[in-house]
C-alpha cells in the first residue's frame, strides 16, 4: 500500500476521517471515488457514487468509514481505513490508547504532560483530529498520541511504542456482534506493541494477565500495591497519597486539579504510559493546570445559582456512575437517555438512587424507566430534549445542578455528543 501507482480508490462513507483522506489524496493528485448511502458533497472532479449498491466497491483498494464493519463492504479489494495507513506511514513515537471509559481524558493527559516537557506532541485519532492530516509534520522526534475505538480497531492491531487499555466495560453492542468480540478488538491493541499499559482493577483485563506475551515490557496500574508474578512487569499504584511508579512517589495526588476520585486512576494511567518520555517537573505542571476536556464533567454556565453541567461524552451507564460520584448526588437534577446502544442498564438503578430528580428522554428513555423505576429517586420523561433541560431546571434551587450525563449515545437526537452539548447550551442561556 506505500506504491499507490495503477491502483484505483474508494472511499465508503464520508465522515472525518475519509474526507482527511481525500485532501490528502487531493494534495497528491490521486484520483479516487466517494461511496455514501445518500448524496454528499464532494470536492470539484470527484465522483459520488451514492444509493442502492454504495456498498458494492470495485476499486483495488478500499478506505472503509470506522463505523462500517469491513463484512459490508462487497468488494475484492483490499479494505482498510485511514488510521490504519496513516500509523503505517507516520514515523515518531506512538502512543496508543483505547478502552470503554476515561480514553479521551488520558489521551489529552498524556499529551499535555509530553508537550510540558518541551517534546513534540500530536494528540489524534478518534479524539476528533484524523493522522491523515497531521503527516507531513511529524518527525521522528514526534510523540504522536492517539485515541483509537474498537471501530479503529476493529480489523487493526497497529505497531505502537506503547499502548494503553483504560478499562473495558459493556459497550457498543449495537455494532460489535457479542460482549466477547467487543473485549477481544479492545484488547488487540496489545499485539504489536512494544509496551503495554493496562488497569488490573478491571476485571476483564486482570483475566488477560496471563495471556500477554512475557517478551512484551507490561505496566498495570491499580489503586492499590499489588504482588504481580511476571517478569517484565512495571507496577504503577496509590500509595501515601502520592502516585508510585515502581516504589517511586511521582505526583501527590493532592496536586490533582479535577475533581473526582476516578481522575487519579486516569493520572495513574497517563504516568504508566508516559513516564519514560515525560518529566516529574512536567506531571505536576499538568496536575495543576489540565481542568478537564470539552463536554466531561465542564460547568457551561449558571443561573440563578443554579448550575449547569455538560457531560454529554457519557454515552455508557459506567461512564455516569463515575461522573455522579464526584456531586452531592442530592443537589443534581440528572438527564438520562438517548440513543440506545443494546447496553444494560440495571446498573443504573442504584446510580440514581438518592439523585434530586432523573428527567428521562430519548429513544431508550422506556428501558432505562424500567431499570431504575424502583430507586428512590423521582422520575419523568420528556419526549422533546428542550423539555428535558427546561424540566430538570424548574426542579432545582440555588446550589443545585443540572447535569447532563445521558448514559447513551446521542444519534436517536442529534449527530453527535457535541451537537447534544451545544443544545444542551443553548437551552440554558435562555433560560
Amino acid at each position: 500500500m506505500n506504491n499507490f501507482a495503477n491502483m484505483s480508490f474508494s472511499l465508503v462513507g464520508y465522515g472525518v476521517s475519509n474526507q482527511a483522506l481525500a485532501g490528502y489524496f487531493l494534495d497528491r493528485g490521486i484520483d479516487f471515488v466517494v461511496r455514501t448511502p445518500e448524496k454528499v458533497d464532494t470536492p470539484k472532479g470527484v465522483t459520488n457514487i451514492y444509493g442502492n449498491g454504495y456498498l458494492n466497491s470495485y476499486e483495488d483498494i478500499v478506505f472503509r468509514s470506522p463505523v462500517l464493519r469491513p463484512e459490508r463492504i462487497r468488494t475484492d479489494g483490499i479494505v482498510t481505513t485511514e488510521i490504519k495507513y496513516a500509523l503505517s506511514k507516520a514515523k515518531g513515537i506512538k502512543i496508543g490508547i483505547t478502552g470503554s471509559d476515561g480514553k479521551t481524558t488520558v489521551s489529552t493527559l498524556i499529551y499535555e504532560m509530553i508537550k510540558n516537557s518541551g517534546k513534540d506532541a500530536l494528540l489524534c485519532g478518534n479524539i476528533g483530529s484524523p493522522l491523515i492530516d497531521k503527516l507531513d509534520r511529524v518527525s521522528e522526534k514526534t510523540h504522536i498520541v492517539c485515541e483509537l475505538s474498537s471501530f479503529q480497531l476493529f480489523d487493526h492491531s497497529p505497531y505502537l511504542d506503547v499502548a494503553l487499555i483504560t478499562n473495558i466495560t459493556e459497550n457498543h453492542l449495537d455494532w460489535h456482534l457479542t460482549l466477547d468480540e467487543y473485549i477481544q478488538t479492545k484488547l488487540g491493541i496489545l499485539k504489536n506493541a512494544s509496551r503495554a499499559v493496562i488497569d488490573i482493577d478491571n476485571e476483564y483485563l486482570e483475566k488477560e494477565l496471563s495471556n500477554i506475551s512475557r517478551d512484551k515490557r507490561l505496566v498495570c496500574v491499580s489503586f492499590e500495591k499489588k504482588d504481580i508474578k511476571r517478569e517484565n512487569t512495571d507496577l504503577v499504584y496509590i500509595e501515601n497519597g502520592s502516585i508510585c511508579y515502581n516504589g517511586e512517589a511521582v505526583l501527590q495526588t493532592d496536586r490533582i486539579k479535577l475533581r473526582a476520585g476516578f481522575n487519579i486512576k486516569n493520572y495513574a494511567l497517563a504516568i504508566a504510559s508516559s513516564y519514560p518520555y515525560v518529566t516529574r517537573e512536567a506531571i505536576l505542571k499538568t496536575a495543576e493546570e489540565f481542568t478537564g476536556v470539552c463536554h466531561r464533567m465542564e460547568l457551561v454556565c449558571e443561573k440563578n445559582g443554579i448550575s449547569f453541567c455538560d457531560s454529554s461524552i457519557d454515552s455508557t451507564p459506567s461512564r455516569t456512575q463515575k461522573t455522579l460520584s464526584a456531586f452531592d448526588k442530592d443537589k443534581v437534577a440528572l438527564i438520562l437517555g438517548g440513543y440506545d446502544k443494546n447496553l444494560d442498564y440495571s446498573q443504573m438503578k442504584e446510580a440514581v438512587d438518592g439523585v434530586k430528580a432523573v428527567i428521562l428522554c430519548g429513544e431508550n428513555a422506556p428501558k432505562i424507566y424500567d431499570a431504575i423505576k424502583a430507586s428512590k429517586t423521582k422520575i419523568y420523561i420528556e419526549e422533546i430534549f428542550d423539555n428535558a433541560v427546561k424540566k430538570a431546571y424548574s426542579l432545582c434551587q440555588e446550589g443545585d445542578t443540572v447535569l447532563l450525563s445521558p448514559a447513551s449515545a446521542s444519534f436517536d437526537m442529534f449527530a453527535n455528543y457535541k451537537e447534544r452539548s451545544k443544545a444542551f447550551l443553548a437551552i440554558a442561556r435562555e433560560l
